[in-house]
This record gives structure tokens, C-alpha cells and sequence, in this order.
């Protein structure tokens, strides 16, 4: 049962195998189960030409084309591989001429030859022929025919130029605007002439703002790194600019803000409390205000301390001189530092 079922697995592989290849070889018109005569053909340009272009003789399409590539030994030549009935004899000096097929722009391959063969004298698989480009106009009317057509449409545009110069020289309206048209065309030239002039005169002064330019450019170019790197620090700077906490360092200074304006308030009350007070004392009527304005009371209440530091100091130097019956008679003896001098 095993090897059934890989048996049935690799035959459909090889089915589909070949319908891919059958399938590629189809769209290339060629069929695999014929064989076919296969020709070549070198050109220098093949306009555009696509696989399976069809091959004809005779207007009888026998072939289609089947590849297209390079020349190994020489790129600039074009090899066409052309997939031809067997049963058509061609040739060795057959010509395949590549054609416009239709307005549309459509190729063909016509293989076109002056005289018949048979047996080795056709060309055989492998033989390579004569390729030529026929243009559009050779295309649709023939080679014989191209010089007619050229010669009627000579011959018609001749009689309109010879009818045009007639209706010049007969209407004065055209023979005007001939002449106006020519006095244009000097004035035309004048001003050419006058504008070479002045791009003469100022091709110094043109040279040097060039240069100038050049210049300017050169330093721009030679400063670029230098830019490069400012416009770096600055990204730098305004990315640290962004980290930063400023919501928070904004909340702090509000705060601090608050603190110093309740400080400020504070002393605002002690200075008002301080004025009070020296207010009151200025007009109480009590020792402090005679201080602050009496120089006599002043100086009476300087002289009264001074005094009262001399009984202090000679009471602590002298202390029997004040224990009443049983002090001792002293002689006053003046301090070394005296308060009262």
C-alpha cells in the first residue's frame, strides 16, 4: 500500500511536470510533438518583436517565432529563432524581413524568396538566413511602391507652393503681411544682435557673481559638518529640554513663592509693630521719651550710671570700708580703670 500510493504521487508529479513544460513550449508556438524545421536570423534591430509572432509566406502564416537573445560573440546582433512548419521549403537564400503587421503597431516575419528549392538545396534545421528591418511606410505599401508614393506627394505639394506664391503676389493683404512678417524678423535680429552685445559687455561682471556662487557654495559645502553638528546639539538640547521635569520644578517655585510672600508679610508686621512702638515711646511722657528728647536728662541719667559703676566696683574692691563700726578707715585708692573717666 506504501508503494502505491508514492507511485501515484510521483506520476502525478511528472504530469504536471510535463503540463508546465507542454505549457511554456506552447505559449512560445512551439509544439513539442512535431518535428518542425528551426531557422535563424541576425538583425541589428528588431523593433520591439515578441515571442510568438506569427511567420509568413505569401501573406500564409508557416511559423511562429520561438526565441529571441543576444549573439554570444557579438551583443549588438540580434538572434531570432523561427519555429517553421516541416513541411515548408525554404530557401538557403530566402530573406526573412521583419514587418508591420497592422496600424496598430503589430510585427510579423515575412520570408520572401525569388526562386524554389527541394531536397538538400532547402535551408535545414539550424541554417541561418537573411534578416532585414522594413519600416512602417515600406510595411503597408511595398518597397516598388514607396518611390510612387514619394513622387505623387512631391508633385501635389509643388502645385500647392506654386498656388500659395500665386494668391501672395494677387492680394496685397498677404503681400503686406509678408513684409510685415520680414520687418518683424529683422527687428528680431537686431534685438538678437543687441543681446549678444550686452552678454558680451557683462561677461565679466557675470564670470565674477558666478564665481561668487561658487563660492558661497563651496564654504556652505565646506561648513556642512559644522552645521551638522549644531543642528545636533541643538536636538540634543531641546530633547533634554523636553526630559526635564518642568511641571515639577514649576510647583516647587510656585511654593517657594507662596513661603516668601508670607515671610514678606510677617516682616511687613513686625517693621509696623516696631514703628508702633517707637511711636509710643516718642509721645509717652515716661523715662524713655525723655531720653529720646531731654539732652539734660540725658545727661544727668549717663552720669548717674557712671556713678553707680564707681560704688559697684569700690564696693567689690573694698568691701569692709561699708560693714558700718567695724569698717576700717581707708584711704580711697583710684582703680587702674576707672568707669568715670
Amino acid at each position: 500500500m506504501k508503494i502505491r500510493r508514492e507511485a501515484k504521487i510521483g506520476l502525478l508529479g511528472f504530469t504536471a511536470l510535463f503540463l508546465l513544460i507542454w505549457g511554456y513550449q506552447y505559449l512560445k508556438g512551439v509544439s513539442m510533438f512535431s518535428t518542425n524545421t528551426i531557422l535563424y536570423a541576425e538583425y541589428d534591430n528588431v523593433n520591439a518583436l515578441r515571442l510568438s509572432t506569427p511567420i509568413y509566406i505569401d501573406g500564409l502564416q508557416v511559423g511562429l517565432v520561438s526565441d529571441i537573445y543576444q549573439k554570444p560573440e557579438n551583443p549588438r546582433k540580434i538572434v531570432v529563432e523561427m519555429n517553421i512548419e516541416s513541411e515548408r521549403m525554404i530557401p538557403k537564400d530566402a530573406v526573412a524581413e521583419i514587418a508591420v503587421l497592422s496600424m496598430m503597431g503589430d510585427l510579423k516575419v515575412d520570408l520572401t524568396y525569388s526562386s524554389t528549392c527541394s531536397g538538400p538545396d532547402c535551408a535545414q534545421t539550424g541554417d541561418y538566413l537573411t534578416g532585414i528591418t522594413k519600416g512602417t511606410l515600406a510595411s503597408m505599401v511595398g518597397l516598388d511602391n514607396v518611390k510612387d508614393y514619394v513622387n505623387i506627394a512631391t508633385d501635389g505639394l509643388s502645385e500647392i507652393f506654386k498656388e500659395l506664391e500665386k494668391q501672395i503676389k494677387d492680394n496685397e493683404k498677404i503681400g503686406q503681411t509678408m513684409n510685415d512678417l520680414s520687418a518683424s524678423m529683422a527687428n528680431l535680429k537686431s534685438m538678437t544682435g543687441r543681446m549678444d552685445n550686452l552678454l558680451a559687455t557683462s561677461s565679466g561682471s557675470l564670470k565674477s557673481t558666478l564665481a561668487n556662487f561658487q563660492t558661497i557654495s563651496d564654504t556652505i559645502s565646506a561648513s556642512s559638518s559644522s552645521i551638522k553638528s549644531l543642528i545636533q546639539n541643538a536636538d540634543g538640547f531641546a530633547g533634554k529640554m523636553n526630559d526635564l521635569e518642568l511641571d515639577e520644578t514649576l510647583n516647587e517655585a510656585k511654593v517657594t513663592f507662596t513661603k516668601l510672600q508670607s515671610t514678606l508679610a510677617s516682616a511687613d508686621k513686625m517693621v509696623e509693630e516696631l514703628n508702633g512702638l517707637i511711636k509710643k515711646a516718642k509721645n509717652d511722657d515716661g523715662a524713655i521719651s525723655m531720653l529720646m528728647s531731654d539732652e539734660k536728662f540725658a545727661g544727668d541719667l549717663k552720669v548717674t550710671v557712671n556713678d553707680l559703676q564707681l560704688l559697684l566696683q569700690d564696693l567689690r574692691l573694698n568691701p569692709k570700708r561699708y560693714l558700718g563700726p567695724l569698717a576700717k578707715k581707708k584711704k580711697y585708692e583710684k582703680p587702674e580703670e576707672d568707669p568715670g573717666h
